[in-house]
């Protein structure tokens, strides 16, 4: 068992005692004994590509929606074994979906035209239903994902994170779209390959290689709230001049 895994275990036995000797069916709380485990900050490696298309091919129907949802939206297995047809909403260009996170916290994701025609055509009620209070637990969520790609769930929303990272260049975007109220939780799921740090050594080298302190006219006169025309009359004058 992970360290993560392990820490998981001992904050939920921490609350359950916790609770009860708050409420008097224990006098003594066994977890004071138990030393803290700390949160294993090793990074976790994405699932690659080659995953998301393995399950085009899986006979479990389910898997190929739920590892969709997972890779193009970074839904946590919690938050997509309760995913409901109602969370599903119109936006002004497509489809999105609510999602209720952890905390009674919820969030928009956007979905692709793909997806969102997918998720709309599914009969009304749970995506994955089941006899958990009407939809599958998140374990079985679990075994569908790993079963179908021989991946855990959580390595497409580190996919997912990642990707976005890449695409956007905004770790503040990344954090909204997973739900994590700290960024450095996020970090946590970006997984910079060496790839990415040679990119970003390249761009500064290209940054510092340009005349960073080169002058532009315009913008100092936009800045000032220069008309256009004003501005243009401006330079035209300087540049017949030269």
């Amino acid at each position: 068992m992970g360290a993560n895994s392990k820490r998981s275990d001992v904050n939920a036995c921490t609350a359950f005692f916790g609770w009860a000797c708050r409420t008097g069916r224990r006098k003594d709380n066994p977890m004071d004994l138990v030393p803290t485990v700390h949160r294993d900050r090793r990074k976790q490696i994405p699932a690659p590509v080659e995953a998301v298309e393995k399950a085009k091919h899986c006979a479990d129907k389910r898997a190929l929606l739920t590892i969709m949802l997972m890779d193009e939206a970074g839904l946590r297995r919690s938050e997509l074994a309760a995913m409901h047809t109602r969370d599903v909403i119109d936006d002004l260009t497509g489809k999105s979906i609510i999602v209720h996170g952890k905390g009674g916290k919820d969030r928009i994701i956007p979905l692709s035209d793909q997806l969102g025609r997918i998720v709309s055509s599914l009969p009304e009620g749970y995506f994955f239903p089941g006899e958990h209070d009407g939809h599958v637990c998140h374990d079985t969520i679990y075994r569908i994902v790993k079963n179908a790609t021989g991946w855990p769930p959580h390595a497409f929303r580190r996919k997912f994170a990642t990707d976005l990272w890449r695409a956007t260049d905004d770790a503040m975007k990344v954090k909204e779209m997973l739900g994590h109220e700290s960024l450095q939780t996020t970090q946590d799921y970006i997984y910079a390959t060496l790839d990415d740090l040679r990119d970003a050594v390249d761009g500064l080298r290209a940054y510092r290689g340009t005349d960073a302190r080169e002058i532009h006219p315009e913008k100092i006169l936009e800045a000032y709230n220069v008309p256009p025309a004003i501005t243009r009359l401006l330079l035209d004058s300087i540049r017949n001049q030269e």
